[in-house]
């Protein structure tokens, strides 16, 4: 303890500003977390058009009955590959 007072004020632009000047930014607000959570939205969009498309119906608990098994569908697999890869991106920023 080096027997120093600090004071955090937490504000809207700036994440954090301390009473010695320095001050934190808000990282959600940068222009690459932004681009890369649109990308993502539209590909969990495609993801979802392609799991309704190879949809033959629905059993009675709601789960979806596919025509052709999930595991043999190769665009969807790349579709969940790219979406890891997204989350990936987001959480090493």
């Amino acid at each position: 303890m080096t027997g120093e007072s600090l004071g955090i004020d937490v504000g809207i632009e700036k994440l954090a500003v301390c009473s010695d000047g320095e001050f934190k930014e808000n990282i959600n607000k940068t222009k690459e977390v932004k681009r890369l959570e649109r990308k993502l939205k539209r590909e969990q969009r495609q993801l979802a058009r392609k799991l309704e498309a190879n949809t033959k119906k629905y059993s009675k608990k709601r789960k979806p009955i596919y025509k052709t098994p999930l595991k043999n569908m190769k665009n969807i697999q790349k579709q969940n590959t790219e979406i890891r890869n997204l989350y990936k991106r987001l959480n090493d920023i």
